[in-house]
Parts: C-alpha cells; structure tokens; sequence
C-alpha cells in the first residue's frame, strides 16, 4: 500500500475512476508473468482454409479450458492461412493438447501441434 501523505507522480495513471494526479491513489499491479502466458498458448499449423474457431475449440476442450482461438486470414480474401494460436486457462491444458492432438485431425487436416519457441522436428529422408 503506497504511502497517503505523499501526493501520487505526475502522470501517474490511477485507473480510469481517478484520473486526478493531486488525488492520492493506490496504485495496484496486476500481470502475469511473460513466460507463463506462453507456456498458455500452443501454434496449431495445417489447417484447412474454411477451419473455424468453433471446430478447433471443440477438438481442444477435452485437454482444458480454452479461452482464446484466434485463426490468423488473409486480409484481402478473409481465408484462413492454415494455422492458429490456441490460449489455454492453464499451462498443463496446453502442455496436455501438445502431447495428446500432435498429428491429429481437425476437420479432415492432419495437424502439427506446437508450443511457440518450440521447433518442429521434421525427417530429411
């Protein structure tokens, strides 16, 4: 807890109800550690250009709850590019989904699985 008798910074962003910087405030943080947001997070690539985020939510779901789906479209034609970032509500839901849905099927594409940083190992023949 900040100290009241002392006058908040200049500039000092109090929240949008107490905008006043002769106010005194207290100012409270709240994030989430960089690291751990990603590790919430998996790539999926190879799927199909009419895919939706509905039919990628219902394949993940089993694995934890998923919070976000965003299917990343071509700007000019609205198709999707093939691939997509899945945020999870937790790290051992996506660490579940990378483990068990590598390589399975979402809407008839085979589909590789992926936490981002993570390489996908591929064979050279």
């Amino acid at each position: 807890m900040r100290d009241k008798s002392v006058p908040p910074r200049q500039g000092t962003y109090c929240g949008p109800f107490h905008s006043s910087p002769f106010l005194p405030c207290e100012i409270v943080a709240v994030s989430v550690a960089p690291s751990y947001r990603r590790s919430c997070v998996v790539f999926i690539g190879g799927l199909g250009v009419t895919t939706r985020p509905d039919s990628v939510r219902a394949r993940l779901t089993p694995f934890g709850d998923v919070v976000d789906v965003d299917i990343v479209t071509d700007p000019r034609s609205g198709a999707g590019r093939g691939f997509c970032f899945v945020t999870f509500g937790s790290a051992e839901g996506a660490a579940r989904a990378v483990a068990d849905m590598n390589g399975a099927g979402i809407d008839g594409h085979e589909v590789c699985i992926v936490s981002p940083g993570q390489r996908r190992v591929t064979s050279t023949g």
